[in-house]
């Protein structure tokens, strides 16, 4: 990943897949911003990582960009095995506290969230995909500030963004 010139990501599940501890070696290896604001450690106000948010500018604009993993996806799709210890909070409420924390120090304000429901693709995924992306539109109408939701999980996409509020929402594959 190093190679290919991100401005910034947020993990999802299977960043956890081998285990949290080598979670956070693989991405101490980064060259680019990763972004993690709303996963701590169990029974601490410690984070799991400690870059919630980046601030990014290009041409002349700053954009910030928060970076966090839904509850839902966090806790269904990442295995209690591999997640013992650590624990994902209200993305709403870690998003709104970020977007106030930038307030002021940047032009646009971009979240990148991993949530949504488990993306699978059987006789359900309609369903899922479905009820993810009306968490994607609820998160966007819950907070103030916010310019653009970009958001991922579901492993299938809607075909054009969604404006909700003065908040557009990106769903990408």
């Amino acid at each position: 990943m190093n190679t290919m010139s991100y401005d910034a990501v947020t993990i999802g599940n299977h960043e956890f897949d081998h285990g949290w501890d080598n979670t956070l070696l693989q991405l101490s290896q980064a060259t680019f911003p990763i972004v993690q604001g709303n996963i701590f450690y169990q029974n601490s106000d410690k984070s799991f990582w400690d870059k919630p948010y980046t601030i990014i500018e290009k041409d002349g604009v700053k954009i910030g960009v928060i970076g966090l993993h839904g509850v839902f996806a966090f806790n269904d799709t990442v295995s209690a095995a591999t997640r013992v210890g650590i624990e994902a909070r209200d993305e709403v409420k870690w998003l709104q506290h970020y977007i106030d924390e930038l307030n002021g120090k940047v032009d646009l304000t971009v979240a990148l969230i991993h949530e949504g429901v488990p993306a699978r693709q059987s006789s359900q995924g309609g369903t899922d995909v479905r009820r993810a992306l009306d968490k994607d539109i609820q998160t966007a109408g819950q907070v103030k500030g916010l310019d653009v939701l970009i958001t991922g999980h579901a492993h299938v996409g809607t075909p054009e963004p969604i404006k909700v509020g003065n908040t557009f929402d990106s769903f990408y594959r």
